[in-house]
Order: C-alpha cells, then structure tokens, then sequence
C-alpha cells in the first residue's frame, strides 16, 4: 500500500530528498506480527524477527526498524514497574556496549497501543557520531523493539516520527 503524505515545517525530510512542505510517498512495511509506514523509497531488509528500512542513498546513517524477541514470561499490567527497572537495565547496557551512553533520561510511553520505554543513545562509529532511539514495548510474551538511527547533530529524521506513530501489531 502507497500513500502520498504531506511532510509538515518540522524541519527535514524523509530520506533527505524532499523538501519540506512537499509530498513524500509512504510505504506499508509488514513484519512479523506487525506493521508500520516508511518513506519511499529505501530498501528494506527482513529476518524472521526484524524488518529494517534503509533509505536508498548508501552513504546514509539513518537506519528503521523493529525486532521481536520472545518474553520467558508473559507480561502483565501489574508487574510494570519491575520491567520498567528491567527494561532501563537493557538499553543501559546496549548503551555501553555500543560505547556510547544514554543521552536522556528514559521515558514510558504508548505507542500502537503497548507500553514502553523509550531511550535516546549517542555513540561513535566509524569516526561519526550517531544518535539512536530505542523503544522497548511489551506485549504478552513479546518485546518488540522499535529502533531509529541518525547522524548526531541533526533531528531526528521524520521517519522516525512515522514509525513510532505508525506502529501497530497484528494479530
């Protein structure tokens, strides 16, 4: 499915070559259990747990896409403040191990319905600084992994906005 969406004044487009306040066409992206819209065009990627988006310009850094990973133990609404401190625990250590640090304090959200927490993570790679969003939802006996990436420096791509605001799960 293709849709034409009109790209707001908030600053940047999807995939850089736009420009603002002109039409960008979207895409829906289906993953496994799951689905989202992504600019057009990029260059989608797929494993039996992810769907990543990468705009079609190779020199870019800007990366979507979402991962599910089994829970041991289905999540309940009652235990949310120990997986929130679990959670927390996650994206420190995904953090560290990309060398970088979390750059804000960690937020719960809702997005497509789930709650969540959400990180933003600054690291270095290959001589560039980077900025990663990361949302951990959960559902049941699954985490779904929301991830954005940009070249620190810049906002946030407004792909990232449509991912979060587009995310839904199908059952």
């Amino acid at each position: 499915m293709v849709a034409a969406f009109v790209m707001g004044g908030c600053g940047g487009s999807a995939g850089g070559s736009a420009e603002v306040g002109e039409p960008v066409a979207i895409q829906t992206v289906n993953g496994p259990g799951f689905t989202f819209t992504a600019p057009e065009p990029r260059e989608i990627a797929r494993t039996p747990r992810s769907v990543s988006v990468l705009p079609a310009d190779s020199g870019s850094r800007e990366l979507e896409s979402v991962t599910i990973f089994p829970l041991v133990k289905p999540f309940r609404p009652a235990v949310w403040p120990q997986a929130s401190d679990e959670l927390d625990s996650v994206a420190d250590r995904l953090a560290k191990s990309l060398g970088g640090e979390l750059e804000q304090q960690p937020q719960t959200v809702r997005i497509g319905g789930l709650r969540g927490r959400q990180y933003e993570i600054g690291y270095e790679r290959e001589g560039i600084e980077l900025r990663q969003r990361l949302t951990l939802l959960l559902s049941r006996r699954t985490e779904y992994q929301l991830l954005c990436r940009w070249e620190a420096g810049s906002t946030a791509p407004e792909a990232c906005a449509g991912l979060e605001t587009s995310f839904k799960v199908s059952r």
